[in-house]
C-alpha cells in the first residue's frame, strides 16, 4: 500500500520537472483514474467475458469475437489448471497433449482454434494481431470513455490514463506466473521481471488467483491481476 502511494506522488514530483504544479496535478490524477478504470475493466473482462457472466457472450452474433475468448479462458484454461495443475505449478506450462485434445474438441470452430493459439490457452498472448484482439476487449468497459472525457477536460494528460491499461497486457503475456509456487517462480523468473513477479504484493496475487482455481468457495471472486486491485474492487464490487 505504502509502495502503492509512493508511485502516485513520484509521478507527480517527476511530472513537476516538465510541467506547471497545474498540469502534474492533471498527470497524476489522469494516472491514478486510469489505473482504477483499467482495474476496473480487467475485472470486467475476466468475470463477465471470459467467464460468460454476460449471455450474449455465448451468442451466435459474437462467434467471431467474444466467444472465443470465452472458450479460450473457462473452458480452456481453467480445464488445463486442474488436468496440468503440477505442471503448472513448477513450470508454467500446459503439455502440448491437453492442448491437442482441446484444440481437438473444437476443430471445426476456426474462431476458437484461433483463439486458443493465440492465448497459448490462457497462458499468454502470440503476437501484435492477437494482442489487438485482447485489447478490444476494453471498449466493453468504462476505461476508454473515460479517458475521453479526460481528454475532452484537459488534452494531453488523457494519455496517461491510457497506460494503466497496458499492464493488462504485460499481466496475460505472462500469466504463467501466476499459477506456479513462490519458489518455482523466483527460479524461472528473469532478473529484469522479478522486481514484479518476485514482490510479496504478486505472492498474493498468484495465491489469489489460485484460489480462485482450485476453491470452490472463491470460483466468483479473485478476478483481477491487477496489484492492489483489491483496494478499488472490493468497495465497489464486493470482490476483487
Amino acid at each position: 500500500m505504502i509502495i502503492f502511494g509512493l508511485f502516485f506522488l513520484f509521478s507527480f514530483f517527476l511530472s513537476l520537472i516538465f510541467a506547471s504544479w497545474y498540469t502534474a496535478t492533471q498527470i497524476t490524477i489522469s494516472l491514478f483514474l486510469g489505473y482504477v478504470c483499467a482495474v476496473i475493466a480487467d475485472y470486467m473482462i475476466h468475470r463477465y467475458i471470459w467467464h460468460g457472466k454476460w449471455r450474449f457472450v455465448r451468442s451466435k452474433f459474437f462467434q467471431w469475437w467474444l466467444y472465443p475468448h470465452y472458450v479460450h479462458h473457462l473452458i480452456a484454461h481453467h480445464k488445463h489448471a486442474w488436468d496440468a495443475r503440477s505442471e503448472l505449478t513448477s513450470t508454467g506450462i500446459v503439455p502440448q497433449e491437453f492442448k491437442q485434445t482441446m484444440e481437438k474438441r473444437f476443430s471445426d470452430q476456426p474462431w476458437v482454434i484461433r483463439a486458443l493459439k493465440c492465448s497459448n490457452h490462457g497462458l499468454s498472448i502470440a503476437n501484435i494481431s492477437c494482442m489487438i484482439n485482447y485489447y478490444s476487449l476494453f471498449v466493453l468497459t468504462p476505461h476508454p470513455y473515460i479517458c475521453l472525457v479526460i481528454y475532452f477536460l484537459w488534452g494531453y494528460p488523457a494519455i496517461f490514463a491510457i497506460l494503466p491499461s497496458f499492464l493488462a497486457i504485460f499481466t496475460q503475456i505472462n500469466h504463467r506466473y501466476y499459477h506456479m509456487d513462490v519458489q518455482s517462480r523466483r527460479e524461472i523468473c528473469p532478473w529484469y521481471l522479478r522486481y514484479f513477479f518476485c514482490s510479496s504484493e504478486f505472492d498474493r496475487l498468484a495465491q489469489a488467483h489460485c484460489n480462485h482455481h482450485y476453491t470452490k468457495e472463491h470460483y466468483d471472486d479473485f478476478y483481477s491481476v491487477y496489484p492492489f486491485s483489491r483496494l478499488f474492487l472490493v468497495p465497489i464490487f464486493g470482490r476483487s
